[in-house]
């Protein structure tokens, strides 16, 4: 059926409502009411037409309104049986009385019976259920959207196998002792440079919906930041692990003690790419100082005045995690090599080099990428909370000396159409054209322009 694509529907009419839940439920509440759709009827166009005005002519507009009084008033009675509340059962509407038999039933209005019990308007709903609505909302938004997730994982497997190809399996050498540290060094930084660019992105296009429906304080900031984090999630795991599989193997990182090699490089792969969303309002600044002092691995000796903001940079605690767990304890073969220059063919060596504090313990790095995840997620919440841009326009009441666009419009046109003597009016529509858009998997949702036609059509009145 044509309402398919919707999990939910709300039915207006004059401003009353005449049906909102589930779409499974929409034909069954209007059966209940004595209204069934004829065989081979579009579902949705006989549940606007059942709940329209017919204003043809005086016996259907009658008609019409005793069908429609009787849906609102069924629909509130409803409300009331299942312990919904109304948003405000007070609230009347300019649409005219509708009399049928001895119920009288104003649009927008429900008789003294249906809301004597009502008090006050509808409460927020918990943090909890605009958590989980939200979710819901952002998980169905990014599943649906296929062509971005086919794109993310196209990105990840591209980038990991040409990195992959450029450090294929380097030798045991001082110049391959240097390209492992190199990969060691880009691993993270080279996918998450380029997600973070497209996350910006999308999440522009995200807030511009929050600004909206945060003026119109339809919930919380926290249940939208958790939601849009969560629905991110999926694909924020599993394209980075084929991603860091791709290149462990490719770039010859060490075998030994590989279950918790393997499961140490994805996890520092993939917390940083945890920041694509709400955290984003913070992130780019900490991504692009990173290049300075990224592990002190360009630039080793810093001003002490600049070395500090390592600890902001997901970067630092990433390559220390992995650079420890790839060099420690590791002799490299380095053949023909002797002497003093063999020490650079040990990897604790090599570490000390790159100044790396080797008494600082292990753990403190992955739990520095988790603490910056948290940290940056707190202020991301702080952020949307305390700042609102505004810009959002809302509907006014014109002043009576103000024209409205489409009185200009209308005012300029006018002397366009004319009369002829016999008080004819002929007007042209031109070049009409039909266009069918067809959405396809294989072609990324590319259109098909199945027909296009033009016409010149003259009515004459």
């Amino acid at each position: 059926m044509s309402q398919r694509p919707f999990d939910k529907v709300t039915l207006l009419s004059s401003g009353s409502i005449v049906y909102s839940g589930f779409t499974q439920g929409l034909l069954a509440h209007f059966q209940a009411q004595g209204l069934t759709p004829d065989e081979n009827t579009n579902p949705l166009d006989f549940v606007v037409d059942a709940s329209s005005i017919d204003s043809r002519d005086d016996v259907a507009e009658l008609e019409s309104k005793q069908r429609v009084g009787q849906l609102v008033l069924a629909w509130r009675e409803h409300e009331l049986s299942s312990g919904e509340k109304l948003r405000d059962p007070t609230m009347k509407s300019s649409t005219r009385s509708m009399t049928d038999g001895n119920v009288d039933v104003e649009l927008g209005t429900a008789p003294e019976r249906v809301v004597k019990d009502q008090v006050g308007p509808e409460a927020r709903p918990s943090l909890l259920s605009q958590t989980f609505l939200l979710t819901r909302r952002s998980f169905l938004n990014v599943t649906r959207n296929y062509t971005q997730s086919l794109g993310f994982l196209f990105q990840f497997v591209v980038i990991g196998v040409a990195i992959g190809l450029a450090f294929l399996n380097p030798p045991e050498t001082p110049a391959g002792i240097q390209s492992l540290k190199t990969v060691v060094y880009q691993s993270t930084p080279a996918a998450f440079y380029l997600s973070i660019i497209v996350a910006v992105w999308i999440h522009c296009g995200e807030l511009a919906i929050f600004d909206r429906e945060q003026e119109d304080n339809l919930y919380q900031t926290m249940p939208y930041v958790v939601g849009s984090w969560i629905s991110y999630l999926p694909g924020n795991i599993i394209f980075p692990t084929i991603y860091a599989i791709i290149i462990y193997f490719m770039a010859g990182f060490r075998r030994d003690n590989l279950a918790v090699n393997l499961f140490s490089f994805i996890a520092q792969v993939r917390i940083p790419l945890l920041l694509m969303k709400d955290s984003l309002t913070i992130c780019p600044f900490s991504a692009s100082c990173s290049n300075l002092q990224l592990g002190r691995y360009l630039i080793v000796d810093l001003p002490v005045w600049v070395s500090w903001t390592r600890w902001i940079s997901p970067y630092f605690y990433g390559f220390h995690w992995i650079a420890r767990l790839q060099f420690v304890g590791r002799t490299f073969a380095c053949e023909g090599i002797t002497g003093p220059a063999r020490n650079a063919c040990i990897g604790e060596n090599v570490l000390v080099g790159l100044r790396f504090p080797l008494e600082t313990p292990l753990y403190v790095y992955p739990l520095g990428l988790l603490g910056f995840v948290v940290v940056s997620q707190a202020l991301a919440v702080v952020l949307l909370a305390t700042y609102h841009p505004g810009g959002v326009k809302h509907a006014a009441q014109r002043p009576s000396g103000l024209k409205s666009n489409h009185e200009e419009k209308a005012a300029i046109l006018e002397p366009q159409f004319s009369l002829d003597k016999a008080g004819r009016v002929e007007v042209a529509v031109e070049g009409l054209e039909l266009n069918v858009r067809r959405r396809r998997l294989g072609k990324g949702g590319t259109i098909d322009k199945v027909r296009k036609e033009q016409e010149f059509l003259i009515v004459r009145c």
